[in-house]
């Protein structure tokens, strides 16, 4: 790939301004995780959570299965995730106060689906509280299966609204009373 030094020094003079979003904009979707993780020693921890809900959101994996394959795909997964399970302070941020507030509104024990396609994924962190939802997802890529569970809203990290998926981030090992649904 032709390097381009403007856009090279651009890139470095956001970083040097802390202006850590636009840095990682000058990526692509699915190319947003490694510069997230070179920059993680110069974010606070308000910062690490805001930007890993924008690394989340906008983290397009499914471009490596047909770039890289499956593997590299499981592996790209798997550092998300870590990242999730982080235990540094501020998770709050991961989420506006708007969802903040939606996400009180939620029972204690909320109702989550899953649509997957693939084998392995159906244990994610994306989760969404709306049926409808799920079976697209399912379908997007030629599946035909849900995943339903129960969650408590106290183990949710995040209720992202912005894009009406209605999406409950939550560790899939607090899911429980998973039920197979084929669609």
């Amino acid at each position: 790939m032709k390097a381009y030094p403007e856009f090279e020094l651009h890139k470095q003079q956001l970083l040097e301004t802390g202006d850590y979003e636009s840095y990682l904009m000058c990526f692509g979707g699915h190319n947003r995780l490694r510069p997230f993780l070179d920059i993680l020693p110069r974010l606070n921890d308000r910062q690490f959570w805001e930007l890993c809900r924008f690394v989340w959101q906008t983290d397009d994996f499914w471009k490596l299965l047909t770039f890289d394959g499956h593997i590299d795909i499981l592996n790209h997964r798997k550092k998300l995730y870590e990242l999730l399970r982080s235990t540094r302070s501020c998770r709050k941020h991961f989420i506006s106060d708007k969802e903040r507030s939606q996400l009180e509104c939620l029972p204690e024990i909320i109702n989550v689906y899953r649509g997957f396609n693939l084998e392995g994924f159906d244990d994610g962190f994306s989760w969404t509280t709306d049926i409808g939802v799920a079976k697209w997802f399912s379908e997007r890529y030629g599946g035909h299966t849900i995943i339903s569970g129960k969650c408590a809203k106290d183990n949710v990290i995040g209720y992202l609204l912005d894009r009406k998926e209605f999406e409950i981030v939550v560790d899939p090992q607090w899911v429980s009373e998973k039920v197979i649904l084929k669609i």
